[in-house]
């Protein structure tokens, strides 16, 4: 699967600048799709609730591709049990609603003087509210 994207990546590039193209990682996993962006000088979009998802430590992964992200898509995750007890979990909820630990991840995603886009990406605009209230109180008390 990697391969088809990296070779339709390589011919999308002969019309389109690398600047104006970003790999995000999907459910799926981020080190194939951060590998070839770095392989082929693409950007980034970090989607830090799909690291979560697959367990990944969003420290390293940020830490190790920091210079290659341009885009960081941040929503929470929810864990639930199931009435047969098989836990599962949910993302794109809202932030502070779940297991990442917001002020942490905010910190780490916006060292260095990040520039990029930090898009809020939830399901409700309650959620959307939610969040946006949760950020600007996090930074207002870092003030």
């Amino acid at each position: 699967m990697y391969l088809r994207a990296k070779e339709g990546l390589q011919q999308v590039m002969a019309d389109v600048p690398p600047v104006q193209l970003l790999l995000e990682n999907i459910k799926s996993g981020w080190r194939e799709p951060f590998a070839i962006a770095e392989e082929l000088q693409l950007g980034i979009c970090c989607d830090v609730g799909h690291l979560i998802l697959e367990g990944a430590d969003p420290r390293e992964v940020i830490g190790c591709y920091r210079g290659l992200i341009r885009e960081y898509h941040f929503h929470d995750v929810v864990e639930w049990t199931l009435g047969n007890g098989k836990t599962i979990l949910q993302d794109h909820v809202g932030l502070g609603m779940g297991l990442l630990k917001v002020g942490e991840t905010l910190d780490l995603m916006l060292a260095d003087q990040f520039d990029g886009i930090l898009l809020i990406e939830v399901g409700h605009w309650e959620a959307a509210e939610q969040s946006v209230r949760v950020v600007r109180e996090y930074l207002a008390a870092q003030d």
